[in-house]
């Protein structure tokens, strides 16, 4: 059951734009989660990432690549455990994504920020062992360049 409820693994979600105006402009990127690593890719209570996790990370290169706008590696858990501990998993695994991302698929680092957010902001409620399997995530999310 772990398997197939962890199949969240990576998606798409649709991007958000925000148009520029003009004939020739493109659209600029408000927010798009590009990635989402589930739970299957870490082993349990640690942020060490599986075999695995480098292939499919290897997937969305030219996404990450071809774009020049800056990277947030966003890290989440279940309830399970202590507030303190949460964080801190959370903010490992989110660093574990982030310089997999910088080393291997070559992104700029200082493209690449990773935050750790514990407990905070559940994809799904904590009331079965299958909704905390699905919050223990890290997203990559393509945020919008800094307003000058």
């Amino acid at each position: 059951m772990r398997s197939v409820v962890a199949m969240v693994i990576f998606i798409c979600v649709s991007s958000l734009f925000i148009a520029c105006g003009g004939s020739n402009s493109k659209p600029v990127i408000e927010r798009e989660v590009v990635v989402i690593l589930g739970d299957v890719h870490f082993a349990k209570n640690s942020a060490e990432l599986a075999p695995e996790a480098k292939k499919e990370v290897m997937n969305y290169k030219g996404r990450l690549q071809g774009v020049d706008n800056p990277i947030l590696v966003e890290g989440f858990t279940d309830n399970s455990g202590t507030v303190a501990f949460n964080l801190d998993l959370s903010q490992k695994r989110a660093q574990a994504v982030a310089k997999l991302i910088v080393d291997v698929l070559g992104v700029d680092s200082s493209r690449v920020t990773a935050k750790g957010f514990g407990v905070e902001n559940p994809a799904f409620p904590n009331t079965t062992e299958e909704n905390r399997i699905k919050n223990r995530r890290v997203e990559v999310v393509l945020m919008p360049h800094a307003q000058k």
